[in-house]
């Protein structure tokens, strides 16, 4: 999509500007907010330490596993997909 070539449609497109006339607040204190949001956010843990976590604890036994996936296919069935 080509860019608007006046500064005020770029600034209608801007979200930063958007929220700033929601909050009554200036695109700075946007930001700030943003930030101050994305820090109070919990660590997310990496998926791969998550993975070998799982591995290492042993993951699901082979009873769970075939459970599972009985259940997978009963719902398969019922859906028509199976």
């Amino acid at each position: 999509m080509p860019r608007p070539k006046n500064l005020q449609a770029r600034r209608s497109l801007d979200p930063r500007q958007a929220l700033a006339r929601r909050w009554n607040v200036s695109r700075a204190e946007v930001v700030r907010r943003a930030v101050e949001a994305a820090e109070s956010q919990p660590n997310r843990r990496d998926a791969l330490s998550d993975l070998k976590n799982y591995h290492q604890t042993g993951g699901l036994s082979a009873d769970r596993a075939n459970e599972y996936l009985r259940e997978w296919n009963d719902d398969r069935n019922e859906w028509g997909r199976g």
